[in-house]
C-alpha cells in the first residue's frame, strides 16, 4: 500500500521504473503535482500523465445504518492532455467518437473538449484508510497508457478528415464480423 500522498506516490512510481517529476502548488496551481513521462506518440509527440490527490473530510457520514463520525476519502485524479490535432469541421464527429469509444471501454476515460477542440484522458480512483494499492495504481497506469496506445491515432485521424467516423465504425463492424 501506498500512502495517499504525492511524494509517497512519486517515490513508488519511481520504484517502479517510471520518470517523475513533482511539482509544488504556487500561486498559479494551487495544488501539488506529479507529472509521469509516458514515452511517445506514433507522431513522435511525448505524453505526460498528470497525477494531482485531493483529501475530502466527511462528517457524519451514514453507511448502511451506521453513522462514523468522520471519514476521510483521498480522490487520484490521472489525466493526459493528449496533443491531438483537431479541425473545427471534424469537431462532431470527434465529440461522437469519443462518446462511442467510453461506451464500449470496460473503464472509459476520454473527454473532448470542444471549445479548445483538446482531447484528454482522465480517470479519478477513490479510496478510504490513506492508501492506495500500488497495484491498482500500476494498473490504471497501464490501462491509461494502452487506451492512449490503441485509440489516440483514430482520433486524430477523424479529428484531422483523414478517416470520417461512418468509415471507422464500418472498419470495426467488418473487423468483429471476421
Amino acid at each position: 500500500m501506498v500512502k495517499a500522498t504525492l511524494k509517497s506516490l512519486k517515490q513508488f512510481l519511481e520504484s517502479q521504473d517510471m520518470k517523475c517529476t513533482f511539482i509544488p502548488k504556487s500561486e498559479e496551481i494551487p495544488i501539488d503535482q506529479v507529472f509521469v513521462y509516458m514515452g511517445q506518440d506514433d507522431s513522435d509527440r511525448d505524453l505526460l500523465l498528470q497525477i494531482r490527490v485531493v483529501e475530502q473530510e466527511l462528517e457524519g457520514v451514514e453507511l448502511q445504518g451506521v453513522t462514523k463520525k468522520n471519514m476521510s476519502y483521498h480522490h487520484m485524479h490521472f489525466l493526459v492532455n493528449l496533443p491531438l490535432k483537431i479541425n473545427e469541421h471534424c469537431i462532431g464527429d470527434v465529440a461522437r467518437m469519443v462518446l462511442l469509444l467510453n461506451k464500449s471501454l470496460s473503464v472509459p476515460g476520454f473527454e473532448f473538449s470542444e471549445v479548445d477542440r483538446m482531447v484528454y484522458y482522465r480517470y479519478v480512483l477513490m479510496t478510504s484508510g490513506g492508501r492506495f494499492n500500488g497495484n491498482i495504481v500500476m494498473s490504471i497506469i497501464g490501462m491509461i497508457m494502452f487506451n492512449i496506445d490503441v485509440f489516440s491515432k483514430t482520433i486524430e485521424d477523424v479529428g484531422t478528415g483523414a478517416r470520417t467516423l461512418v468509415e471507422v465504425v464500418e472498419e470495426a463492424q467488418k473487423a468483429a464480423t471476421q
